[in-house]
C-alpha cells in the first residue's frame, strides 16, 4: 500500500523509508527522487519544451547518481527520443535550423547512449522493452516504422499487464501501422489503468481527434484542461477538423462496408463545402474528398473532372500531400475512361508538385501512379524495390498501397503478398481500404 501510495501521489521518499518499499528500483533514494519526479512532470504537465528539458536534467542526474538505474535509463531514452521527434516534427528546441541540427545531432547520440545502457543493463525490463518499442533513432536509420517493434510491446505486457504506458504504445503501434480502428481499444485501457496521466490524456485525444471522434475528443480535451488548466485556451483542442470527421467516416465504411454510411459521407461533405467558402486556407482538403466521394460513388464522368489546385505560390507541406492524392484519384480515372493525354498531364503535374517538397518521398502512391502512368518502369522499380527488400518487417507490410504499387510493375506478385498479408493478419483490413479505393487500385483488382 505505501508503495503505491508514493507512485500515485509521487511523494518523495526519504532514506529511512526505503527498507519499507518492495522491489525498489535502485539502491540510491537520491537517483530513485529525482527519477520519480520526472515521472510527476509527464504525468501532470503538458508537453512543452520546458517539461522535456526538466525531466531529462532529472534523469540525467538520476543515472549519474545511480549508474545501473535501468528504468531511470530507459526512461531518460523516451525522453530523448521526444526530444528529437519535436526538433523534427515541430521546430522546438532552437531559434535557426542550424541550432536545432546540433541539438538534434547531440540528442540522438545521447538517446542511443541512454538505450544501449538500459538493454545492457536489461533487456526484459518494461521500460527498456518500451524504449525499443518507440527508439526514434532506429526509426530514423530505417527511414520508416518497423513493424517487428509489436514483440518488444507485447512482452512488455506479458511482464506487467496493468502498465498504461504499455498499452498506449501500443495504440501507437496499431496507428502507426495503418490499422487505426485497432488502436482504440489499446488507448481505451490506457486510459483506464491511468485517467489523469497528462501524456496518456494528451495523446489519446490526438489519436481520437485524429480518427474523427468527436465525443472522445471533448471528453478528453476536457479532462486535460482539469489536468492542465494552463491550455484552457486551446481551443485546438476540442475541435475534431474536416479532415478528421471525413477521415473517420471512410474508416466506419472500411470496418463495416455498411453502404448506408455513405450517405454520412455525403452529409458531412456537404457541410464542410458551406465551412469552406471563403476560407482558401482550407481549400485543399476539399480536392481529396471530392474525388474520393465521386470514387466510392463510381461515378467517373464527375471524377474524371474534379477541380484539384492549384497550389499557392509557398504551398504547405498538407496541401501539397492532398494535391497529389486527389490528383492520382482523377489521373485513375481518366485513365480508366481513355483520356490518355489528360492523365498524362496529371501525371506530371503530381511529379511537379512532389518537387515542392522538403522531404523526398519515391515511394509515395501517387508518385509511382505517376511514374507508372507515364510509363517509367525505371523509376517505378527504384522507389519499390527497397520495400519489396525490407517487407516482412516494415510499417510498408501493412500499407494497402504498397500492394497496390507493386502491382503496377506485377499485379501476379501483387496478389500474392496480399493474400499471404491477409493471411498472417486475418483482422487487417487491407483488402477492404483497397475496394474501396477501387478506382486508383482497378489495375490490381482486375
Amino acid at each position: 500500500v505505501a508503495r503505491e501510495i508514493a507512485r500515485s501521489i509521487q511523494l518523495e521518499i526519504s532514506p529511512e523509508t526505503v527498507g519499507s518499499l518492495d522491489n525498489m528500483p535502485t539502491h540510491s533514494v537520491k537517483a530513485y527522487d529525482l527519477y520519480v519526479k520526472a515521472n510527476s512532470i509527464d504525468r501532470s504537465h503538458p508537453s512543452t519544451e520546458f517539461s522535456y528539458r526538466q525531466q531529462r536534467d532529472l534523469l540525467e542526474a538520476a543515472v549519474a547518481e545511480d549508474p545501473d538505474f535501468v528504468e531511470a535509463w530507459g526512461r531518460l531514452n523516451f525522453v530523448l527520443d521526444e526530444i528529437a521527434r519535436t526538433i523534427l516534427q515541430l521546430g522546438w528546441f532552437g531559434d535557426t535550423e542550424a541550432e536545432r541540427d546540433a541539438i538534434f545531432a547531440e540528442t540522438r547520440q545521447a538517446a542511443q547512449r541512454a538505450l544501449d545502457r538500459a538493454v545492457a543493463l536489461d533487456p526484459a525490463n518494461v521500460e527498456t522493452l518500451l524504449a525499443l518499442a518507440t527508439d526514434f533513432v532506429a526509426e530514423q536509420e530505417d527511414g520508416e516504422y518497423r513493424i517487428d517493434r509489436r514483440k518488444y510491446i507485447d512482452r512488455a505486457l506479458e511482464i506487467d499487464p496493468e502498465n498504461a504506458f504499455s498499452w498506449y504504445t501500443l495504440g501507437w503501434w496499431y496507428h502507426i501501422a495503418g490499422q487505426s480502428l485497432s488502436a482504440r481499444e489499446p488507448f481505451l485501457k490506457a486510459l483506464e489503468l491511468d485517467p489523469l496521466h497528462a501524456h496518456i490524456v494528451g495523446g489519446a485525444l490526438i489519436y481520437f481527434r485524429n480518427v474523427g471522434d468527436q465525443e472522445m475528443t471533448t471528453l478528453l480535451s476536457e479532462r486535460l484542461i482539469q489536468i492542465a488548466p494552463e491550455l484552457g485556451d486551446e481551443e485546438s483542442l476540442t475541435k475534431v477538423t474536416s479532415y478528421s470527421r471525413l477521415n473517420g467516416i471512410i474508416w466506419q465504411l472500411v470496418q463495416s462496408a455498411d453502404a448506408a454510411i455513405m450517405d454520412s459521407y455525403v452529409q458531412a461533405f456537404a457541410e464542410e463545402q458551406e465551412n469552406f467558402v471563403g476560407n482558401a486556407g482550407l481549400d485543399e482538403h476539399l480536392w481529396w474528398y471530392e474525388a474520393y466521394l465521386f470514387q466510392l460513388q463510381n461515378d467517373l464522368d464527375r471524377l474524371v473532372d474534379v477541380a484539384v489546385g492549384p497550389l499557392s505560390d509557398t504551398p504547405a507541406h498538407n496541401e501539397v500531400m492532398h494535391f497529389m492524392h486527389a490528383s492520382s484519384m482523377v489521373l485513375s480515372a481518366q485513365r480508366i475512361v481513355g483520356q490518355t493525354a489528360r492523365a498524362e498531364d496529371t501525371a506530371r503535374g503530381i511529379l511537379a508538385a512532389s518537387e515542392t517538397l522538403e522531404t523526398d518521398l519515391p515511394a509515395f502512391p501517387p508518385i509511382l501512379i505517376a511514374h507508372a502512368m507515364l510509363g517509367d518502369d525505371g523509376k517505378l522499380r527504384e522507389a519499390l524495390q527497397p520495400i519489396l527488400d525490407n517487407l516482412a518487417d516494415s510499417a510498408a507490410a501493412q500499407s494497402p498501397w504498397t500492394y497496390v504499387s507493386i502491382a503496377h510493375l506485377d499485379p501476379g506478385r501483387a496478389v500474392d503478398l496480399l493474400l499471404a498479408q491477409k493471411a498472417k493478419h486475418s483482422d487487417w483490413l487491407g483488402p477492404s481500404v483497397i475496394a474501396l479505393n477501387h478506382v486508383t487500385a482497378r489495375h490490381l483488382l482486375i
